[in-house]
């Protein structure tokens, strides 16, 4: 009987490239499933996260978070593996990153706070946390948050460079070394 295949958490900061490199593993290998665990929350909540901080704070976002992480690893049935991008938040909370150690594979997307922060200015209105932070302040809340989860993130033995997804050529590049390094052992 083959072992149920463990799922795969992603790990890292905002812009990190979680999302991207997690769609793009499940476009190249096909027996993979992508989840963004904060459109999963969104879609069960049937409300968009803002509306969950605003209407019931950020305690109810973190409960449901954490329900729907375990849920997802419930599902885990070893079929298809499944590749779960967590918010940046998530393994700093509750016992979330206890659970994704113990029942998969969690791998911190590292990247320089520079590049997290060259990304941002690109995206920075669909990011509520910087959406009205200025350019001169921006830098130094990225440096303070990362400060602050590093010891959350650290816990994983499993590291990745994510600092190449800027072009298709590079997500891609970055998918092959992921899949090689990560997927294929078991």
């Amino acid at each position: 009987m083959q072992q149920p295949r463990r799922p795969v958490f992603l790990l890292g900061y905002m812009a990190s490239g979680k999302t991207t490199l997690g769609r793009k593993l499940a476009q190249m290998a096909g027996d993979i499933e992508f989840v963004d665990l904060d459109d999963y929350v969104e879609a069960d909540s049937s409300m968009s996260i803002p509306e969950i901080f605003r209407q019931y704070g950020e305690a109810e976002f973190r409960r449901r978070e954490t329900a729907a992480l375990a849920e997802l690893c419930a599902r885990a049935d070893g079929s298809r593996r499944l590749i779960i991008a967590c918010g940046g938040g998530t393994p700093c909370h509750g016992r979330n990153m206890e659970l994704m150690l113990s029942r998969g594979v969690p791998v911190w997307l590292q990247v320089s706070p520079e590049r997290i922060v060259e990304r941002l200015r690109i995206e920075r209105s669909r990011r509520p946390l910087v959406a009205n932070l200025p350019d001169d302040e921006l830098h130094a809340f990225v440096v303070n948050a990362l400060e602050q989860r590093q010891p959350f993130y650290s816990l994983t033995p499993h590291r990745f460079d994510a600092s190449q997804l800027e072009t298709d050529e590079q997500v891609s590049q970055s998918a092959n070394r992921f899949i090689s390094q990560f997927l294929t052992q078991s």
